[in-house]
């Protein structure tokens, strides 16, 4: 359905066990983007530590740490780190084996009963493309969605010899 996804993490340390870790960074990103979930990372012990250049390598999500003594104090906390979130267009090419995609816009941010179009520019790839495979490539906009792009290749006309 239509739903921001959003997970919260409440976390006693602010050090994320993965730190330096690339792979785990990486394993990390690709689920997030394929399960279109966005990230906000809280910390109760003081600043956000690591966090933040986690959030920083994945290219979504939020942190934010302070020391709070009460409960409400976090539920603001939370608050306005998701309100910053669902301001933001953060697109990604999640899949596109072949290139056709060179980049895409960088993140955006909404205001109030903002409707925006988003163009994705695409080229020719520089690797061969195999005959016969349905083309295509998903953009997920984290948190939003996905949007599937089908691709039509028009082969030019081979000659084959004759026995």
């Amino acid at each position: 359905g239509d739903a921001f996804k959003i997970v919260i993490v409440l976390t006693d340390s602010v050090f994320w066990d993965g730190q330096g870790q690339s792979t785990t960074r990486a394993n990390l990103k690709a689920q997030l983007v394929a399960n279109n979930i966005v990230p906000v990372f809280l910390t109760p012990t003081g600043p956000a530590g690591n966090y933040s250049g986690l959030v920083r390598d994945l290219g979504f999500g939020s942190s934010s740490g302070q020391l709070q003594t009460t409960f409400a104090n976090w539920v603001t906390l939370s608050m306005s780190a998701i309100s910053t979130l669902i301001k933001t267009i953060v697109p990604i090419v999640s899949y596109d084996p072949l290139g056709f995609v060179p980049m895409i816009k960088v993140p955006t941010t909404l205001t109030v009963n903002t409707v925006i179009t988003m163009n994705v520019t695409m080229r020719y790839p520089t690797t061969p493309i195999p005959d016969g495979d349905q083309l295509y490539v998903t953009v997920t906009v984290m948190g939003f969605g996905v949007s599937t792009i089908y691709v039509q290749v028009n082969h030019p006309p081979t000659a084959t010899a004759s026995s």
